[in-house]
């Protein structure tokens, strides 16, 4: 949950919040939503992967679907995870608060998404894990995208989950690889 929740934060800092400074704090919908952030009508579905497997589970036929959409990009945020050195949790949501300054409407959605997270604000609890980051890569979700949704399973499936290899995924990026 941490890694997953240390990936979202990043993509909000990192690219997000350069290219939309003043939406992409509220476009983020954290936990208990079809996708990670939208704005208008883009939104971004964003997974994390550590270690050697370049791969990322997809845990709903909805998160990549893009019905309702001009643009669905699916984030994929390489990490190494260390108890010992690298970025917490704590850093990036204090270097988050900072960023929303005063706006009051942004602080009050930063602090809903990380509820939603079950995010205390006790770094004891919290600081278990280290994150460095090693990449962003931004893929399109479009036709031909390896995808599972509602629209091309039978109406009585519901709650699959699947794993995507990003080594079969380069023909689909949106912009080159960001690496750290």
């Amino acid at each position: 949950a941490q890694q997953g929740l240390f990936a979202e934060l990043f993509f909000l800092e990192e690219i997000l919040h350069d290219e939309y400074p003043e939406e992409g704090l509220l476009g983020w919908h954290s936990q208990k939503s079809i996708h990670d952030f939208q704005i208008g009508s883009q939104a971004w579905e964003v997974k994390s992967f550590g270690g050697r497997r370049m791969e990322v589970r997809i845990s709903s036929e909805d998160q990549l679907d893009s019905i309702g959409l001009e643009t669905l990009i699916l984030a994929v945020v390489g990490l190494k995870v260390s108890e010992e050195a690298g970025t917490s949790v704590v850093e990036i949501v204090n270097r988050l608060v900072r960023l929303a300054g005063n706006n009051r409407e942004q602080l009050m959605h930063l602090k809903t998404g990380l509820a939603k997270y079950s995010y205390i604000d006790e770094p004891s609890i919290i600081q278990k894990y280290y994150f460095t980051t090693r990449s962003i890569s931004e893929y399109a979700i479009s036709e031909g995208f390896p995808r599972i949704t509602s629209k091309n399973i039978p109406s009585a499936v519901h709650g699959v989950k699947y794993t995507l290899s990003l080594a079969s995924l380069e023909a689909h990026l949106a912009k080159p690889v960001i690496e750290y």
